[in-house]
């Protein structure tokens, strides 16, 4: 019910994978909500086209109820942005009120996806993916690298978070050596497929 996307290093796409993730939910007709967890450098906003003055580091300082952040995106999409600048991101995301309120938001919501930071590095999406169901994580060819991606895995497979998956974005499959062709001779599927 609760899915944190989160990727090794900036630029894989990770914010776009969250944003189309719940997109797609909503077009299941599920209740969706879309939350920019990234307080360093929180980006749905502008996705979304809409302002950032309050959102989840002003409901994590008490500042803001969740649900007077909340604003309707499209159909069955609801989004709570990243809010105003926080100097200190790790204290408020590890604190016991955020529990509380993904707990109250869940009860509200059929799915709740948190846009995350890089995990690499950070403590954020180790703080948000044990609160969470389960973690997505997204790689991309030519931003990620082998080192960022094994240093990943290794965080990933030594933590108790419940990896759901590991999606590629932004794959060319004209550059893949083992694309498509490889297993549907139809070059009119292959057209489709892209």
């Amino acid at each position: 019910k609760v899915i944190v996307v989160t990727s090794s290093t900036s630029g894989e796409g990770k914010s776009n994978v969250a944003a189309n993730l719940a997109v797609a939910l909503g077009q299941c007709d599920k209740k969706v909500l879309l939350i920019d967890g990234d307080l360093r450098r929180g980006t749905q906003h502008n996705i979304w086209e809409v302002d950032n003055n309050s959102g989840l580091s002003d409901i994590l300082e008490h500042s803001l109820e969740w649900q007077d952040s909340v604003r309707r995106v499209m159909p069955n999409l609801d989004l709570i942005t990243s809010g105003t600048f926080s100097s200190n991101p790790v204290s408020l995301l590890n604190s016991s009120f955020l529990k509380a309120c993904l707990i109250s938001i869940s009860s509200r919501y059929d799915s709740v996806i948190i846009d995350s930071p890089p995990i690499v590095g950070l403590a954020d999406s180790h703080i948000l993916g044990k609160l969470a169901d389960g973690l997505l994580f997204v790689a991309r060819p030519g931003v990620s690298n082998y080192s960022s991606v094994l240093s990943a895995t290794e965080l990933l497979s030594n933590s108790d978070l419940n990896v759901l998956g590991v999606i590629a974005n932004g794959v060319d499959f004209d550059k893949e050596p083992h694309g498509y062709e490889a297993y549907v001779p139809d070059k009119k599927y292959l057209e489709l497929a892209k």
